[in-house]
């Protein structure tokens, strides 16, 4: 931290040392170590207003990375109000890559945190997050994938690395699993949490636009394919199939929520993928696993 902050620090080396702690940070002793050294403090400044990208991309990932399934960094984190820092950043960061960082970071906090995720919605996060689901146009498309990745010099931007953050997140939100040895506690918390997004997800029309950007743009040939766009596809299938296992699970919360025309929508889209897997080069769901997942999805929307 010491190079990170000195200002007589070059630039390359600031980055070295950056890669360094992040991968530090992604063990647990390590991550709990950032309060009792007063690391916590400076991370959250580098990612609220260093003037360099790159350096706000490492703060996040290193925050992501410490917070990661660690009750402890979390809270160390959320003390000092990173949560409401990361979501303001969130909200006027213009660099892709660095945008995907802090929703990692965001994503850490939030999940499997009732209280945490209560600030999120607070803090208009769903709204956030929507504003990024757009479809890109042509040229867009290609500007973006001629860029270098902040995080090599060797390899280039993924147009669609926010947008899969973003469809990672939702899967997550709404994926409610019961383990006979977690807490009474945690199932209620974790149930609330996967209720909410899901009643969230659906009344804002982000499930709506889901369904538009990934795969009825692509159905009728609005955007161009590539290999990114395949994976977008895949990550939205898993929400999907997380958000029907959902409501299969509790049809009495859904019944008003989710009307028949949005279920429609969506097993048209499905069964869309089903007969055709493969179209045009668009996408490649024709492995065994792509098909099976079309296929999970279908069985767990039907009544």
């Amino acid at each position: 931290m010491e190079i990170i902050t000195n200002k007589d620090s070059e630039s390359q080396q600031k980055y070295i040392a950056f890669e360094g702690f992040q991968e530090l940070v992604e063990n647990l002793d390590n991550a709990n170590d950032l309060r009792p050294l007063n690391m916590w403090r400076p991370l959250l400044d580098i990612s609220q207003t260093s003037s360099d990208p790159k350096l706000r991309f490492f703060a996040g990932w290193v925050i992501g990375s410490a917070v990661y399934n660690n009750a402890i960094a979390q809270k160390d984190c959320v003390d000092l109000h990173g949560l409401n820092i990361l979501i303001d950043r969130f909200a006027i960061e213009e660099e892709l890559e660095v945008k995907t960082k802090i929703l990692f970071a965001i994503s850490g906090l939030i999940l499997h945190n009732l209280d945490s995720f209560n600030v999120f919605i607070q803090k208009q996060g769903f709204d956030l997050i929507k504003k990024e689901l757009v479809p890109y146009s042509p040229d867009a498309l290609s500007q973006l994938a001629s860029k270098t990745s902040l995080e090599s010099d060797s390899r280039k931007l993924n147009p669609y690395c926010l947008q899969n953050r973003i469809l990672f997140l939702l899967k997550s939100l709404v994926t409610f699993i019961e383990y006979d040895e977690k807490p009474t506690a945690a199932v209620s918390q974790e149930k609330q949490i996967a209720l909410t997004a899901a009643e969230i997800i659906v009344t804002k029309g982000i499930l709506s636009t889901v369904l538009e950007i990934t795969f009825e743009n692509r159905i009728n040939g609005v955007e161009a394919a590539s290999e990114e766009s395949t994976d977008l596809i895949e990550k939205a299938l898993y929400f999907i199939r997380s958000l029907a296992g959902l409501i299969k699970k509790f049809p009495t919360q859904f019944r008003d929520l989710m009307d028949m025309s949005l279920r429609k929508r969506i097993l048209s889209v499905l069964i869309q993928f089903t007969k055709e897997p493969k179209r045009d080069g668009y996408w490649d769901l024709s492995e065994e696993d792509g098909v099976e997942l079309v296929k999970d999805c279908l069985n767990k929307m039907k009544k």
